[in-house]
């Protein structure tokens, strides 16, 4: 991309780096290294090449659809913590991505872009 003259990288993490996981610290780590690596980037490749990271929260999979804990009540409890009330398909937050790579994003780097139906907003 730099010899190229141009793009954009899009790092998927996660809305774990606003809140830390007691459930999972490891996996919280990992992403809270996608940011350094997205900021680290951003700053030795621009103006070139633009690196930015999209923070998805909770998406509705066939793999979270059958997790015990989600059949057993998290999946209530997370969506009454979220104000827009529901927990999003992985088309819905999709277009976050894509708008990252957008030239409507052209002055966008180094930075994350949560997806998360406001659920971490809540308490702020």
């Amino acid at each position: 991309m730099l010899d190229a003259g141009g793009g954009c990288i899009i790092n998927i993490g996660s809305t774990v780096v606003v809140r830390g996981s007691a459930r999972a610290p490891q996996y919280a780590a990992a992403k809270y290294g996608i940011l350094g690596i997205t900021k680290s980037y951003a700053a030795a490749f621009a103006p070139t090449v633009r690196v930015n990271t999209f923070a998805p929260g909770f998406i509705e999979t066939q793999a979270t659809l059958n997790r015990q804990d989600w059949k057993t009540g998290r999946a209530e409890k997370l969506r009454s913590m979220t104000p827009m009330g529901r927990i999003p398909r992985p088309e819905e937050v999709a277009g976050t991505a894509l708008f990252l790579a957008t030239d409507d994003a052209s002055h966008i780097t180094g930075t994350y872009m949560v997806a998360d139906g406001g659920y971490n907003m809540v308490g702020a």
